[in-house]
């Protein structure tokens, strides 16, 4: 951003339209109430983005108001920008997946996906999730062959979306933890406005809160704390994550793959799963649960009863094995 004087502003935007990126200059008149834009090449705009706010100088300048660029002006709510970030990442990881991944915070990206091939099988995976969010993919009413149709689908896509949000502060950086109606996380990390970093659930790194409660709890509530980390994966889709806490002697003898391991659990557990513990006992350093397991999408589906026993390692670190 540019400052002329108290009435006068340039912001200098880079956007991805397609594959290619477009650069402009946003002029703001406050005075006139009017905007003008006006395209540059890269270079220019790499050079307006790094040069000092005083170099900038003639503070008369301004913008004349037609019919077509007076400054709109909306009041937004706190969960109307919350949820303005959660399309944005939406948008790009649909339309711009290089774009979602660089906003990825480094650390969890390359432990989560790898690399952007990794996160476009990700991404590819759960594309109508994402597009059942997304509402610039939402279908129009001109689409359809009659208007009752069309309130059906609506009526169907607009229960995906926000659910829950909170705002907080991690070190002195507004946060806006979201959790969507299937349950999954989006935790912005905000550095300036529409400029964040994200994580996109809470056990592949170990978040501060989450490290805090663990520290504090007993082992047989850490034992808990490291199941529902477990089926926050599953219900994810994220079976290397789980495959990765096995113990070892058990992979070997029950899932020598990934692939064996994620046939198992898509044909004996549900796409998304509730669960409850029962039946809590320790065998030297192990921790035994049965877990009812249910599904969160059927309550009339069958109750499913697994035996977990988890052993705990340093740190936050956990292996378990299960009754296959």
């Amino acid at each position: 951003m540019e400052s002329h004087g108290l009435n006068y502003a340039t912001y200098y935007v880079k956007h991805r339209f397609g594959t290619n990126d477009l650069y402009f200059a946003v002029n703001l008149d406050s005075a006139s109430n009017a905007f003008s834009v006006i395209p540059m090449e890269k270079s220019e705009y790499d050079q307006k983005i790094v040069e000092p706010t005083e170099a900038f100088g003639n503070q008369e300048d301004t913008v004349e108001k037609n019919n077509y660029n007076t400054i709109p002006y909306k009041y937004y709510e706190e969960e109307d920008i919350v949820d303005r970030y959660l399309q944005s990442y939406l948008e790009n990881a649909l339309f711009n997946p290089e774009i979602a991944y660089e906003s990825l915070n480094e650390e969890y990206r390359e432990k989560k996906f790898g690399n952007l091939e990794g996160y476009e099988e990700y991404i590819s995976a759960n594309r109508e999730k994402l597009e059942a969010m997304c509402k610039a993919t939402r279908r129009q009413y001109t689409d359809f062959e009659n208007y009752e149709d069309y309130e059906e689908y609506y009526r169907q896509v607009s229960k995906n979306g926000l659910e829950q949000y909170r705002i907080d502060n991690d070190n002195g950086t507004k946060r806006y933890i979201c959790i969507d109606t299937s349950g999954s996380y989006y935790i912005f990390y905000i550095d300036s406005i529409m400029n964040y970093t994200l994580i996109l659930d809470t056990y592949t790194i170990d978040l501060p809160e989450s490290t805090e409660e663990y520290n504090n709890a007993t082992d047989a509530e850490k034992a808990q704390l490291n199941i529902q980390k477990v089926f926050r994966a599953i219900n994810d889709g994220d079976y290397n994550y789980v495959y990765n806490k096995l113990d070892p002697t058990f992979k070997q003898n029950n899932f020598p793959t990934l692939e064996s391991f994620t046939a198992y659990i898509t044909s004996n557990l549900y796409e998304n799963n509730s669960i409850g513990y029962s039946n809590y006992q320790t065998n030297g350093n192990l921790h035994i649960y049965d877990i009812n397991i249910t599904n969160t999408d059927n309550e009339n589906s069958a109750e499913i009863t697994k035996n977990f026993i988890v052993q705990l390692l340093e740190g936050t670190d956990f292996v378990m094995s299960f009754s296959v």
